[in-house]
């Protein structure tokens, strides 16, 4: 074999597992930035000034009546840290700990009794 033809019968090869790899980047850069996030009102009493809160970004919930949920599109970009802010009956939500996420997550915040908020994140395949 001469050289010339050895060198062509590796560029093929090459070029189907570097278009490969370029496929494979398009599709993870086209993963949608952020998802929806469900809140319930599981406290008997009324939730307003809901805010959801990331780390570059925030999103404005609208009042919960007792019993009722409220879906927003929360936007992050790859990995956050989302954490539900706002008042139940007039009183501020308990501090919690922010919930770790990633873009295409689903995520239910549920809001008891006492005010806090229960965090359920899981990735959108399950």
């Amino acid at each position: 074999m001469s050289p010339a033809s050895h060198r062509r019968s590796f560029r093929t090869p090459w070029a189907i597992a570097l278009t490969g790899c370029g496929v494979v980047a398009a599709l993870a850069a086209c993963a949608p930035p952020g998802a929806n996030v469900r809140i319930v009102n599981a406290s008997g009493e009324r939730l307003d000034g809901l805010r959801v809160v990331c780390e570059s970004d925030s999103t404005i919930v609208p009042a919960i009546a007792p019993g009722e949920s409220a879906s927003v599109a929360v936007s992050w970009n790859g990995e956050d840290v989302i954490a539900l802010r706002g008042r139940i009956g007039g009183r501020p939500l308990r501090p919690t700990m922010g919930e770790y996420v990633e873009n295409g997550w689903r995520v239910r915040l549920v809001v008891d009794s006492t005010g806090f908020a229960h965090a359920w994140v899981t990735p959108a395949a399950d």
